[in-house]
């Protein structure tokens, strides 16, 4: 557990480069490339989703403080650099693809806990990632959308409301009840999720 702040630092810097360099050197124009970058981007997205969940049993706060910037940091290269190859390879490999997204999304919430804590414990040191990140969240939620529509698949996405939870996912009570408001300053964030028993 002592050295265990060094070795998730390390895995987030190294997962957020290899998902930089094996979407950033490759073109999706060949299909053999294009099943190589989908295959990279679910590698990647496994093991994001496995670091993240690991912050519910090492809670620590600079873990936390890890998580949010480099969960940012890999959901933003995900919606620049990964989006673009869902977006060739999604009318031939829809399962895949709804696969991969489900599991980001599965993370993308934890981050959105793991905010929602932040701002309970008035963590300065927490709550400073928060803006940024949330503003990274929101650009994933409009990219999928736009995905979607480009392929004719409105009906297999909807936007539901997430409900503030702390670090284990049980629900934070004693927030005050967010008024009409945007979704960067909303205290419930808005959340795609993608129907599997429509288009895709």
């Amino acid at each position: 557990r002592n050295s265990f702040t060094c070795y998730y630092r390390s895995m987030m810097e190294q997962l957020v480069a290899h998902l930089r360099q094996s979407q950033s050197t490759k073109s999706t124009d060949h299909p053999n490339e294009e099943h190589d970058c989908l295959s990279q981007l679910q590698l990647s997205v496994g093991v994001f989703n496995i670091l993240i969940n690991l912050v519910k049993s090492f809670d620590a706060r600079p873990i936390l403080s890890l998580a949010l910037k480099h969960g940012r940091m890999f959901v933003e290269t995900f919606v620049r650099l990964g989006m673009p190859v869902l977006d060739n390879t999604f009318r031939t490999r829809k399962g895949d693809v709804q696969a991969l997204l489900k599991t980001l999304q599965q993370s993308t919430r934890c981050l959105h806990h793991f905010s929602g804590h932040s701002k309970v414990a008035k963590d300065v040191v927490l709550t400073n990632h928060v803006p940024a990140l949330k503003k990274c969240l929101e650009a994933f939620v409009f990219r999928v959308k736009a995905m979607l529509s480009m392929n004719d698949c409105h009906g297999a996405f909807w936007i539901g409301n997430l409900k503030n939870r702390d670090i284990q996912g049980e629900e934070i009570l004693s927030q005050p009840i967010p008024s009409q408001s945007s979704l960067m300053d909303s205290e419930e964030e808005e959340e795609p999720a993608v129907d599997s028993d429509d288009a895709l």
